[in-house]
């Protein structure tokens, strides 16, 4: 697991809407796609002042996993005052309805006619958006798709309410496990 606390400068980032997290983020990517050629999934929060941003990269195996990772980054949204964020990811899409059904595949994987797409998924504790964008080989990104509302368990990683001492004692022990010294 990675995790890093970062400032920012709010005037480069305006983070006012969930299109313009999603639009900042795309950036962001294409940004990283420049200089290493790859991408890995990752969320992305952001402070309430817009002065800071917490990015996290993990990966999971197993819906336990999953769920332990949710309950990290609610924990860590709560720490560090984040009230908005961004889920990274990339996979597979088949652009026309013409083409042969997915069953007959098994996975978009295996599909010839997949293109890999980016999603970005906005979430502020009113909603959520996503925005996919196709990948090409040089790395760049072109819209796949208008932003439309999501939902799911990856939309609901904001925290209801402050945690605890005990609380920041389980994350802090967690982080821990996980090779991570935390820095709250």
């Amino acid at each position: 697991m990675f995790y890093a606390l970062e400032r920012l400068v709010s005037e480069v980032y305006p983070l006012e809407t969930l299109e313009s997290l999603i639009a900042c983020n795309r950036t962001f990517v294409e940004k990283i796609f420049r200089e290493q050629g790859t991408f890995v999934p990752m969320i992305i929060g952001y402070s309430k002042d817009n002065k800071n941003r917490i990015i996290i990269v993990k990966g999971f195996t197993d819906e336990n996993e999953k769920m332990l990772l949710c309950k990290i980054v609610t924990m860590l949204f709560s720490v560090h005052d984040i009230d908005k964020y961004v889920f990274l990811s990339e996979g597979w899409a088949v652009k026309s309805e013409n083409e042969q059904p997915y069953e007959k595949y098994k996975s978009l994987e295996n599909h010839p006619n997949r293109i890999e797409v980016l999603s970005i998924m906005a979430v502020n504790k009113y909603e959520a958006k996503i925005a996919s964008y196709e990948i090409h080989a040089d790395k760049t990104l072109t819209d796949f798709g208008v932003p439309f509302s999501a939902g799911g368990l990856f939309t609901r990683l904001l925290p209801e309410k402050e945690i605890n001492e005990r609380q920041k004692k389980e994350l802090r022990e967690l982080l821990e496990r996980n090779g991570i010294t935390p820095n709250y």
